[in-house]
């Protein structure tokens, strides 16, 4: 369960707070474009697939019009909805795990964005998983369903703002697949704190992994 009050037989982990870790964000970064064109590439190709002559997004050629200038005005919006979306689904699972009324703020570091803290709690390992991965299950199955149901014209932007999305979850499924290397017994901190009872016994491929992201961790510090 989650707690205010950490067992007495746990200590310190490891600190993986993002400020820590400039450079890992930029190879996040990195990797956010890369899964940015593929996963375009599969809902088009999903899309396709169930609606037929659908009207992808017309070239994004800059062409000084009023209309080009609203359709990338409606395109931002958009993108700024889900990812705020997005973040409110974060705080409701921790709110339905904790009680207690997350906050959501907002940087320009790393490229701007929106994050959710909630201040002295310790979340178990696999109730954080849940928060963690919730928003990009849950928007991504809506988007899917909504491939049925939106106008063709609309369908474009559709998979434009799924493909945004996933690539900019890039760093909730990388700190998940982390998370996941550790044992279930581990609590973590909204703000990249890991706390554990000592050392546990683990599947031996999960030792690897972790040994292994560990050792790329510090060199992108």
């Amino acid at each position: 369960m989650s707690t205010q009050v950490l067992p007495e037989d746990y200590e310190l982990y490891g600190d993986f707070r993002p400020e820590q870790f400039k450079k890992a964000i930029w190879a996040v970064s990195l990797v956010a474009l890369v899964i940015l064109v593929a996963s375009y590439a599969f809902f088009f190709r999903l899309t396709s697939l169930f609606r037929p002559g659908f009207q992808s997004i017309k070239s994004l050629h800059f062409e000084i019009s009023m209309e080009r200038l609203w359709s990338v005005l409606t395109i931002l919006v958009l993108l700024l909805v889900v990812f705020m979306l997005h973040e409110l689904i974060h705080a409701l699972c921790l709110w339905l795990y904790t009680g207690k009324r997350p906050v959501i703020r907002a940087t320009l570091n790393g490229g701007g964005g929106f994050y959710v803290r909630l201040p002295a709690w310790y979340i178990p390992r696999n109730a954080f998983l849940v928060v963690n991965l919730a928003p990009v299950c849950l928007i991504t199955l809506v988007g899917f369903l909504l491939i049925f149901v939106v106008e063709q014209s609309s369908l474009g932007l559709l998979i434009f703002c799924l493909a945004v999305h996933l690539a900019g979850t890039t760093g909730d499924l990388a700190s998940s697949f982390f998370i996941f290397l550790q044992p279930a017994s581990v609590y973590l901190t909204t703000d990249g704190m890991i706390y554990t009872k000592g050392s546990e016994a683990m599947a031996h491929w999960k030792q690897k992994f972790r040994s292994a992201l560990l050792m790329v961790l510090d060199l992108l510090k």
